[in-house]
């Protein structure tokens, strides 16, 4: 169980460091009419993020290029995929059960 909740800890900092970039990058400098005016935005702003910020934790590069750098060097095959699946459903029950 405790590499179970040290990854899910871990992927939080990401997260959460996400939604301060969009709070400061976004939503704390503009102020919209509606909430389909807001998701707008935001869809926008991700789609920047993900496809033309550059990040300094990679190398200056955008994740999106990067995610399809690793992707084309690191072809997963379909068996290698669903074996981790079987492994984080694992993770994931053991992580439950401890409750």
């Amino acid at each position: 169980m405790g590499k179970v909740v040290r990854k899910l800890t871990l992927d939080n900092i990401f997260i959460e460091r996400l939604w301060c970039t969009l709070n400061y990058e976004c939503v704390y400098l503009h102020v919209w009419e509606t909430g389909s005016q807001t998701k707008a935005a935001i869809r926008k702003w991700m789609t920047f993020y993900n496809h033309q910020r550059p990040h300094s934790a990679l190398g200056g590069q955008h994740p999106a290029l990067v995610s399809w750098q690793r992707n084309d060097i690191n072809q997963t095959s379909a068996p290698e995929i669903a074996l981790r699946a079987q492994f984080e459903m694992r993770d994931a029950k053991e992580l439950v059960s401890g409750f």
